[in-house]
């Protein structure tokens, strides 16, 4: 029904809003969750599409991390190799010209066996979520992925590499 205001009249409104018994509880692991996002560790991304790289690296040093980024796997693995030390964690494409992830990732294993790598793809018949780890990889994202997937992963393989982590990635 259309009620038309008249000038000089007041009009209510009331808006109802549901409770939640436990909204501290939920306020809680909400804070927890999202706390879990964050790190300090220093990321090499590598993909081959600069708005990817643009966004991810955004989205990476957001929440805490040190990120140096390529657009290209030979400029990556040339920074690898000079400061191996230095990267806690790589997260790849795997379908990038001159060399794919998992190429980049056998190459930066054998300068560093204990690197952290993930690899992204849209599709690949080579690599999915059941066989990564068996290609040497230690994580892997579908593409379009959320960004609380990839920091979430991102979270759970750096902990895991320190001891932290409670379950299996």
């Amino acid at each position: 029904m259309y009620f038309p205001s008249e000038p000089e009249k007041r009009s209510k409104f009331q808006t109802y809003i549901p409770t939640s018994k436990n909204r501290s509880d939920i306020s809680e692991n909400e804070n927890n969750n999202q706390q879990n996002l964050y790190g300090n560790e220093s990321i090499l991304l590598i993909d081959d599409e600069p708005l990817i790289v643009d966004v991810q690296t955004a989205i990476l040093e957001r929440h805490g991390y040190k990120v140096r980024s390529f657009l290209n796997s030979l400029d990556a693995l040339s920074e690898f190799h000079a400061y191996p030390d230095y990267f806690d964690i790589v997260l790849c494409d795997m379908a990038m010209p001159v060399m794919t992830g998992i190429a980049l990732a056998d190459k930066m294993k054998q300068i560093r066996p204990d690197i952290k790598i993930i690899i992204c793809t849209g599709f690949s018949q080579q690599i999915n979520k059941d066989t990564y780890h068996i290609l040497g990889v230690d994580g892997f994202l579908l593409k379009p992925f959320k960004t609380e997937e990839s920091l979430k992963l991102i979270r759970q393989i750096l902990d895991k590499k320190q001891g932290l982590a409670k379950g299996s990635v």
